[in-house]
């Protein structure tokens, strides 16, 4: 049947957008058009709710292409057509979708208007499969607004929510924003306590990149309380959880020289890191934005400049 094209042409097409042209690489935007052909044949079946799934897969895809501009001209056109048609329940997954790009972009206090939006729809229509991914966004959104009384209640029933149902990975990322909330109300030990739960919760996770943030995050709070002993352990866990391709344990340390003082020390550490095959862009720019802070501590201002126009690079 025409439905089943459909639905096949769209699955291919979000399948070949998930594949990846090469290491670092986005995936080619050679599926634009299969998206387009499964968008017209359902429109010209009349399944107008099948139409606006097909855009927001081909949104969804052009998103990990990191074309925003593009996802935002998807999104809204389904959005119109959700609202026309009266799909709600359509409307407040592209809600929630426009608000996800926001958050990655600006003015983040938009992003909170979609993505309460996008709430109040699912919690009317008794969506609950929506409200788990939406209250975590939207805890995580006013996290980055610094607006704990707002973000606290949202992130606690998102882990309820995560709990009940066993999704390990969303409740690694919904505890990691709890530990961001504490850790900016100065709450250590909370924070300590919810990034490790948050590093329990993702063990076994394929999402190496998630357990790396958070590890950084715990031995930050270790150097903030001044347990230095502490910071080192945490980078000695990275082995454990499957980030042998991390310069992490250099960079603790370089930390921790510079705040013993050990200037010198905490250089050749991370001069260490900087050479390491293994070390990342992400590790790569942190390191070279740890440098530039320590030269500004040793009262060498040119040198910072470079390694943090480096950092920037």
């Amino acid at each position: 049947s025409t439905g089943t094209r459909v639905r096949a042409l769209m699955t291919a097409a979000f399948a070949a957008c998930l594949m990846p042209a090469g290491l670092d690489a986005p995936p080619p935007a050679t599926n634009d058009h299969m998206f387009r052909e499964a968008s017209r044949l359902a429109l010209a079946l009349g399944a107008v709710d099948l139409s606006v799934e097909v855009e927001l897969r081909w949104g969804s895809c052009l998103i990990y292409r990191k074309d925003h501009v593009a996802a935002e001209a998807v999104l809204q056109a389904a959005l119109g057509t959700s609202r026309s048609h009266g799909l709600e329940h359509l409307e407040a997954q592209v809600s929630g979708t426009l608000g996800w790009i926001r958050l990655r972009s600006a003015p983040i206090d938009d992003a909170a208007d979609w993505l309460e939006r996008s709430l109040a729809i699912s919690r009317r229509l008794g969506a609950r499969s929506l409200d788990l991914k939406r209250l975590g966004n939207l805890g995580w959104c006013y996290t980055m607004l610094g607006d704990a009384d707002k973000a606290l209640p949202l992130l606690e029933e998102a882990e309820r929510l995560a709990e009940q149902r066993g999704f390990a990975e969303d409740l690694e990322l919904i505890l990691a924003h709890r530990g961001d909330v504490y850790r900016q109300t100065g709450r250590l030990d909370l924070a300590r306590q919810a990034y490790e739960r948050a590093l329990a919760a993702g063990r076994g996770l394929a999402n190496r990149d998630v357990a790396r943030e958070i590890l950084a995050l715990l031995e930050g709070v270790a150097l903030e309380q001044g347990d230095y002993a502490q910071a080192e352990r945490y980078a000695q866990q990275a082995p454990s959880l499957g980030l042998q391709d991390t310069t992490l344990p250099l960079l603790i340390a370089a930390e921790i020289q510079t705040q013993r003082g050990d200037l010198a020390g905490a250089q050749r550490l991370i001069e260490a890191a900087l050479r390491a095959p293994v070390t990342g862009t992400e590790q790569r720019w942190e390191a070279h934005a740890q440098l530039a802070q320590l030269h500004r501590l040793a009262g060498r201002p040119a040198q910072a400049e470079r390694q943090f126009l480096a950092a920037e690079a």
